[in-house]
């Protein structure tokens, strides 16, 4: 049986065009870094490099809120932190004010500095989180707590600020502990009228401009309450912390392995391709010598034409 001459180009040249294709392929992946220039180079690694391409952009998300929730709860922690120091130092002038040496100026001198505390505290459930402009104790309200003619007044929200940590897992960051968010609970607001924070400290600096020892000590039971919820509501943000923290090396351990095995899909292996682009140019040469010995290569090139 014979071979035309047209059968026999056709042949050589599809393997010529082959080795080509081939070769430049191997070159583009060399330079480029990346073997997967479209998802017909490989159909199955195109398809897993989709897939964990967008579980890392997932993972991506859930760090910048777990960030996001860190750095709220960090001032969070900061300003209940200030807030129990400034009421340990109310209990302490409070005792100081029961002691029957104090004058009236004396008793004056301490009213007033616990005044000056209760404005301290005001300012600090006023504080912004730093987040979004979101205000850490305000739920959704840019302003948590007001006095009005002398009447301390929760005017927050109990708006939730949530920040989903992980494909299962969304944080209330500021529940403090009541189950309900934002300061009222926090604050004593829930707690009846005149039973605020705020306002058992200007009860407290009036007994004591009075001399009233029954008026200190009533107030200072009811500081302590209100103290031991901030204290309790520290404990709370601290947990959030800690499994923030726990989630935030999980996700960290994940994304390592996604992108290593990324990377095993997605990135040349420049020696191995190195070594086949070499084998591809070897087989081409190959091919020519091949054809030069069967015809001339300008009628090759013709007939390729």
């Amino acid at each position: 049986m014979s071979i035309t001459s047209a059968s026999l180009y056709s042949s050589l040249a599809a393997d010529l065009a082959g080795s080509d294709a081939l070769i430049t392929k191997l070159q583009q992946q060399i330079a480029s870094g990346t073997r997967l220039a479209q998802p017909s180079d490989d159909p199955v690694a195109a398809a897993q490099a989709v897939r964990l391409s967008s579980a890392q952009s997932a993972i991506s998300s859930f760090r910048a809120a777990c960030t996001d929730a860190t750095r709220f709860l960090g001032v969070a922690d900061s300003t209940l932190g200030s807030m129990n120091t400034a009421l340990q130092r109310v209990a302490q002038l409070g005792t100081s004010a029961v002691n029957a040496t104090n004058d009236a100026t004396s008793n004056s001198a301490i009213a007033s500095e616990i005044g000056s505390l209760r404005a301290q505290l005001a300012r600090l459930a006023n504080a912004d989180s730093g987040v979004a402009g979101q205000s850490l104790f305000g739920g959704f309200a840019a302003t948590a707590v007001t006095n009005s003619g002398g009447t301390w007044s929760y005017v927050g929200d109990a708006g939730a600020v949530n920040r989903q940590l992980d494909s299962s897992t969304t944080m209330t960051i500021n529940d403090y502990g009541s189950g309900t968010a934002g300061g009222a609970d926090l604050f004593g607001f829930t707690a009846g009228a005149g039973n605020d924070v705020f306002s058992v400290l200007d009860q407290l600096a009036t007994a004591v401009a009075a001399g009233n020892t029954a008026g200190i000590n009533a107030a200072q039971t009811s500081l302590a309450a209100r103290t031991s919820t901030i204290l309790e509501a520290r404990g709370v943000v601290g947990a959030q912390e800690a499994r923030i923290t726990s989630t935030q090396t999980v996700l960290a351990t994940v994304s390592n392995a996604n992108a290593a095995q990324l990377s095993s899909l997605q990135d040349t292996d420049v020696a191995q391709a190195a070594l086949q682009l070499s084998q591809a140019q070897t087989g081409y040469q190959a091919a020519l010598s091949v054809a030069a010995r069967v015809g001339s290569l300008p009628s090759l090139a013709d007939f390729l034409r």
